[in-house]
């Protein structure tokens, strides 16, 4: 507290540096005594008016009936040389996926660029995102929640590209409008 400042500043300040160390010890004890009543005022204000908002928050009946409109922006998706690229909603729904499905746990935001990325339309609002990347090739499933434009995603599968590792890849038809594309992974080891 401010008392006990004024006495024990100048003790210990005498204890640490003798006859210099008193006098700094009573200037902190001096101005401990005028500073520190008014930081707990200033303490106190505060606490009462947190209060405040904390009843005004409970008693207020808008928030509870209605939400707020949460708006959802697809990322900004950025080509080599980090550009931004022009708007297209496959690359951004696509980058929107990877940022949720990281390569490892290490990685940042910008380590990995899209290199192509197409969307697969399954019916029903189901769709099937193919992404090349300078990381990995990956496959997501997006599957509509509730008519609100809410979506669940899964990563189907991926194959890294790492030091060490071929890929290669072949695309095949499979009949009418069907295709598929095999991606093999290799160790060069």
């Amino acid at each position: 507290s401010a008392g006990t400042g004024l006495l024990t500043e100048p003790y210990r300040g005498a204890k640490r540096n003798g006859p210099i160390g008193f006098a700094q010890g009573s200037i902190v004890g001096v101005i401990g005594v005028v500073v520190k009543p008014i930081v707990g005022l200033s303490d106190a204000f505060t606490h009462l008016f947190e209060s405040f908002h904390d009843i005004a928050k409970s008693v207020n009946l808008l928030e509870t009936k209605f939400k707020a409109v949460e708006r959802h922006r697809f990322p900004y998706v950025f080509g080599v040389k980090r550009i931004l690229l022009p708007f297209n909603q496959v690359d951004s729904r696509s980058a929107q996926l990877l940022l949720s499905h990281p390569v490892s746990k290490k990685a940042r935001k910008g380590d990995e660029t899209i290199v192509v990325s197409e969307s697969l339309q399954m019916g029903h609002g189901r769709e099937q995102f193919i992404i090349v990347t300078t990381k990995r090739v990956a496959l997501f499933k997006v599957k509509p929640i509730d008519s609100q434009g809410f979506v669940t995603a899964t990563l189907v599968w991926q194959v890294r590209f790492e030091k060490g590792v071929r890929i290669s890849s072949t695309l095949g038809s499979r009949g009418h409008n069907s295709f598929i594309i095999c991606v093999t992974r290799k160790d060069e080891n």
